[in-house]
């Protein structure tokens, strides 16, 4: 995380802990909020790559998502978005070679499934489903963001500029 960042958030009373993943297109990152005192996830997203309308549709969805958006700030080129911190993450248990029963694999399918189908009943696509994308807990599982960045799960119809529905491309 560049010091401009580290300045930033902490004029916000929020506080580098560890880094979770990092991209081309944005960054999570494990911080400490001194207000709530607890720790969060910071996704940070560039300008370029933010749209207005998704912060829009996860507020819409709010009381649907197991995992909740706590607030927003925006910065020269960076989005930072505030997220309730849920401490394991799917992606860290493949990577980790770490097996799950097939009862866990269920409800991980079956809870982010579920958390598609929230959107999905507003008329809201999500478009960019990946593990990644999805955190667990003993609990929960659930989507943390909306942003649509990743070429490898865009619907091919959107390169060539041609008219496709966004829901069916979900599934």
């Amino acid at each position: 995380m560049k010091c401009s960042d580290l300045k930033f958030l902490e004029s916000h009373s929020i506080y580098f802990s560890s880094i979770i993943e990092e991209s081309k297109y944005s960054a999570t990152y494990v911080v400490y909020s001194q207000k709530a005192q607890t720790n969060l996830i910071l996704k940070k997203i560039k300008n370029i790559y933010f749209n207005e309308q998704d912060y829009d549709y996860i507020e819409e969805i709010k009381e649907d998502q197991p995992i909740q958006l706590y607030s927003y700030f925006k910065q020269k080129n960076n989005v930072y978005m505030l997220n309730e911190f849920i401490p394991k993450e799917i992606f860290r248990r493949r990577r980790n070679s770490c097996s799950l029963s097939n009862e866990q694999l269920r409800k991980i399918c079956f809870d982010a499934a579920n958390a598609i189908k929230n959107c999905h009943e507003k008329f809201i696509a999500y478009s960019d489903v990946r593990s990644n994308l999805s955190l667990i807990d003993s609990i929960e599982t659930g989507n943390s963001d909306f942003v649509r960045t990743s070429m490898l799960f865009m619907a091919p119809e959107q390169f060539g500029k041609k008219e496709y529905d966004p829901l069916k491309a979900d599934i």
